[in-house]
């Protein structure tokens, strides 16, 4: 492009010597044209360039990340804390509540895993829990739930209340670790009330 405006410049010389003011006029409006094209191609290369040298750093930036959660990680949320085929609740030696008057969900309480369908896996990672306090219930921990297979780090474990029971904003989740969790109450449950809970277990890198 330089070249080709040097050559225009030496045309528009010759023209101007010889008179020939029109065909001068024209070549000066070329060759403005071509200085403009030129910058504009410079400036369009410097931002190509600019704009691969982001793309490489977002690469290696990328290529480097971690992904939440590991092989060992999905092999303990996937593990089956138990089956049943029918809709309802159905016992689990992972699940076991802490039938104790007054310091716990009372004498006779129970604890179970619950299908809302025929279709449902109750997993490590996901998995619906039905309270059913007796007795004389009481503040503190009401259920401990062991996982099958400990993870490899200390997981986030979300509890959503999903029946509308007395008292169901006092139950939270308590003492996470790598092996299992426990639900506790900050007041007394109701004896007559049914607490059905859905629990999502979330993997750490």
């Amino acid at each position: 492009m330089d070249e080709l405006i040097l050559t225009l410049e030496g045309l528009q010389a010759q023209a101007k010597a010889a008179g020939a003011a029109l065909i001068g006029s024209i070549l000066a409006v070329v060759i403005e044209g071509g200085r403009f094209a030129a910058d504009v191609f410079r400036s369009t290369k410097d931002t190509i360039a600019e704009l691969t040298g982001r793309i490489e750093k977002l690469e290696e930036s990328t290529s480097t990340a971690t992904a939440v959660g590991t092989a060992a990680s999905d092999t303990a949320g996937n593990t089956s804390l138990g089956t049943s085929s029918a809709v309802g609740i159905f016992a689990s030696s992972y699940v076991v509540v802490n039938g104790v008057d007054t310091t716990g969900a009372g004498a006779g309480a129970t604890a179970s895993l619950r299908n809302v369908d025929g279709g449902d896996s109750q997993l490590a990672r996901f998995h619906r829990i039905r309270l059913a306090p007796a007795g004389t219930p009481g503040a503190g921990t009401q259920v401990t739930v062991t996982f099958p297979v400990p993870y490899p780090k200390t997981p986030i474990v979300q509890l959503t209340q999903e029946s509308k029971s007395a008292n169901q904003h006092q139950i939270e989740v308590t003492g996470v670790s790598k092996t299992g969790y426990t639900i506790s109450s900050i007041a007394a449950l109701t004896a007559s009330s049914l607490y059905d809970m859905q629990v999502v277990v979330v993997p750490q890198p």
